[in-house]
């Protein structure tokens, strides 16, 4: 598990006029969200804030958030809304985190090895599923989930119920959720080709829709 940190400061306003104020001043309008606390309305650095994402790099971490003269909290990244056509950050959710109480996030997941079926078949891999959804407490949150493809051939899907076990960690979706499927360079079945299409459609509705709420916090 990843810890970093990230210097935070207050905003008395909200809305449109504010974020975009924030935004010209090089600041990035954030909100922290609790579990035992209301809705706290911050602002971040945008350098700070582009340096912690490289260093975050397509793992899951642990951001510890510093405000001058107030206690420092843990949080995740719930959100990162952006301009669609700039790449801009427009706007960044926070969830607090205890470190007794466990949390439900997305783990990315990373595939390693190259599969025989590609290696030797000419297969092509397919990552149906970038993200898979956890239970865990803060101390046991993988930073991602590997998983290995070596040994995979042609026609052959992972699931979720496949992957290792990890030790404190819950996963929270269907069992039969494909992950990665090396598809034979001659087309896979009917019925496999509809289970991974639909796979990845729900998957990438799963990610629209984010850049048209950026400018009503």
């Amino acid at each position: 598990m990843k810890q970093l940190s990230l210097n935070v400061s207050p905003r008395s306003e909200s809305g449109r006029r504010s974020s975009r104020s924030l935004r010209s001043n090089g600041r990035i309008p954030v909100v922290l969200y609790g579990k035992h606390t209301d809705p706290l309305t911050l602002s971040i650095e945008t350098p700070e804030f582009s340096r912690l994402m490289k260093t975050i790099a397509g793992t899951t971490a642990i951001i510890e958030l510093n405000e001058k003269g107030a206690k420092k909290r843990l949080s995740v990244i719930q959100e990162i809304q952006k301009n669609p056509i700039t790449d801009m950050i427009l706007h960044v959710d926070f969830h607090e985190v205890s470190a007794g109480e466990t949390i439900t996030t997305d783990i990315t997941i990373h595939v390693i090895g190259e599969a025989v079926g590609v290696k030797v078949d000419g297969a092509l891999l397919e990552t149906v599923s970038h993200t898979v959804h956890i239970r865990c407490l803060p101390k046991d949150l993988p930073s991602f989930i590997e998983v290995d493809v070596t040994t995979m051939e042609a026609g052959q899907t992972i699931h979720l119920k496949e992957l290792p076990a990890i030790a404190g960690v819950e996963f929270l979706d269907d069992g039969d959720k494909p992950i990665v499927s090396c598809i034979a360079a001659s087309g896979a079945s009917d019925t496999e080709e509809e289970a991974v299409a639909d796979a990845v459609t729900e998957e990438a509705a799963s990610s629209e829709g984010a850049e048209e709420a950026s400018d009503k916090k």
